[in-house]
């Protein structure tokens, strides 16, 4: 995430409109993979969906998955078309941490990491940091039995495809949750 930063800066505006390029490029790909495998999806329906926020992105094409009726959730679709390692996933093309700090930086702003995985930590922080990495972004919350957790969202179908609200589960129950099942 980049904090402050000037949005007409010359450098990360190339690096913004690369990256839609890049995207626009792999979203017809996902499309003709569900295609080849019988699935009546077109990329004008996948835009559609995605109007209100002006970026196309696979939890749309999820839920467009989910209206006809090919997936039972937003966890099924991504787990037998959309995410990493099924049929019709596509990687997308992404910024190397450096390029990213550093667009940032020369936009002004500060490079922050949102909603890291925590289990991780030990391996990415300081090579991060000396790369210029200005600050973390997490979201601490009580869970139902009282201890903090960490979670990038407080609703758990956006994250877990369970029902319900991070507070109202014990740690317990968010432990036997499959968080990140989406992503």
């Amino acid at each position: 995430v980049g904090l402050g930063i000037d949005p007409t800066n010359r450098r990360l505006r190339g690096v913004l409109a690369r990256l839609e390029r890049a995207r626009d490029r792999r979203n017809p790909k996902m499309v003709a993979k569900l295609r080849a495998m019988g699935v009546d999806v077109t990329l004008e329906e996948w835009q559609e969906l995605a109007s209100d926020c002006g970026m196309v992105g696979r939890l749309h094409m999820a839920r467009l998955l989910c209206a006809k009726g090919y997936a039972r959730d937003i966890v099924d679709a991504f787990r037998r078309y959309i995410g990493a390692g099924a049929p019709a996933f596509v990687d997308k093309e992404l910024l190397t941490q450096r390029q990213a700090i550093e667009a940032i930086h020369a936009a002004g702003g500060l490079a922050v990491l949102a909603h890291p995985r925590i289990a991780t930590i030990d391996r990415w922080m300081a090579p991060l940091v000396a790369m210029g990495l200005d600050g973390v972004e997490m979201d601490v919350m009580p869970c139902a039995s009282g201890e903090p957790v960490v979670f990038h969202d407080y609703r758990l179908d956006t994250i877990a495809g369970a029902s319900g609200w991070v507070e109202n589960k014990t740690l317990s129950e968010l432990k036997k949750l499959d968080v990140g099942a989406m992503f």
